[in-house]
């Protein structure tokens, strides 16, 4: 809805009341947006897009953006309030004044006959509908007029729409900004918004938005990243010993949780530069009791270094679904 040429459109709630049971979460989303505030009353914050790997992990692919949520901050909203909610939400469609600029998502051009719907009374309640004005079948002076500047672009936020709880809020939308807070929207300037438009496409991984303050917003994105990372390899760098004439032996061992009794290549790195490439495969006794891995998980090599003090870092190459290459440690010597 639209006031005195303010751009208003009602908050959304919060998850329990917008999505529904078996809903698409962050954690099965091939592309999710993240909206975070530094506390619960900011009226802006920061936007991020993210993409799911091959591992479950995300990789963020745009931001940090700034964005404009509603005037009231972020949390529980309803209708008639300007509180952007905090939740997980589908994004399943969009709609613009102008031409599709190149979404792969559902796309509705507008003009002075396209509404969404306020009126708490109407059956049509947060949904779209096209009228001419003065035949509409709700209110018209509490409904969203779409044909407005800050809907040259935007996308649908999919909240309280599966089922409709009249009242929790409405016409909630990722649209332009126009310098100010908003009303329960997201808003972002237009280059990151058409660039977000381009990059979301509905697949069998509908794509989310996340909003919330502080690490709420991103905990989904930082808990997929945490288990991903569980499939890292792990190991340990024990010793670095000086054998004289620039030689220096390494020491350590290293398995890959996907594929403990598999040979791994370690890395070593002489003050921050690739120094030589071994590999694992000297018996470790003490590693397969312990940790579970296979018998053969040391590694043990010698290395050449020029005469003075280095300090040496070791990394083991991933081989499965982890999300890279961890460092099993450093040591400090001189080399002679």
């Amino acid at each position: 809805m639209t006031v005195t040429g303010v751009v208003i459109a009602g908050g959304l709630v919060v998850a329990d009341r917008g999505t529904p049971a078996g809903a698409v979460t962050v954690a099965t989303a091939g592309k999710v947006i993240t909206v975070r505030t530094a506390s619960a009353t900011a009226t802006s914050g920061v936007l991020e897009a993210w993409e799911r790997q091959a591992n479950n992990s995300y990789r963020r692919v745009r931001g940090p953006l700034p964005a404009w949520v509603g005037a009231q901050g972020v949390g529980t909203a309803s209708e008639g309030s300007s509180r952007t909610p905090a939740g997980v939400f589908t994004l399943t469609e969009s709609f613009g004044t102008a031409a599709n600029p190149g979404t792969a998502l559902p796309y509705r051009v507008v003009d002075g006959n396209d509404w969404w719907v306020s009126d708490v009374r109407s059956a049509y309640y947060n949904t779209y509908r096209r009228c001419v004005p003065g035949t509409c079948p709700f209110d018209e002076r509490v409904s969203e007029r779409l044909a407005i500047p800050a809907y040259k672009y935007a996308v649908v936020i999919d909240y309280n729409r599966r089922p409709v709880v009249r009242g929790a809020g409405s016409a909630f939308f990722l649209h332009l900004a126009n310098g100010r807070p908003t009303a329960g929207c997201v808003a972002v300037a237009e280059s990151d918004l058409v660039w977000l438009l381009r990059w979301l496409r509905p697949s069998s991984a509908t794509p989310v938005i996340s909003i919330g303050v502080g690490g709420a917003a991103t905990a989904p994105i930082a808990e997929a990243n945490r288990l991903a990372a569980l499939r890292n390899p792990v190991g340990a760098f024990d010793t670095a010993t000086a054998l004289g004439a620039g030689r220096v032996r390494v020491r350590g061992w290293a398995f890959d949780p996907d594929n403990p009794s598999a040979a791994l290549r370690v890395h070593v790195y002489a003050d921050g530069r690739g120094l030589a490439s071994i590999s694992t495969g000297v018996p470790r006794p003490d590693v397969a009791r312990l940790r579970g891995a296979g018998p053969n998980q040391g590694y043990d090599s010698p290395v050449q270094l020029s005469p003075g003090p280095h300090t040496l870092c070791t990394y083991a190459i991933n081989i499965g679904t982890g999300t890279g290459n961890p460092r099993l440690g450093c040591r400090t010597l001189t080399v002679t």
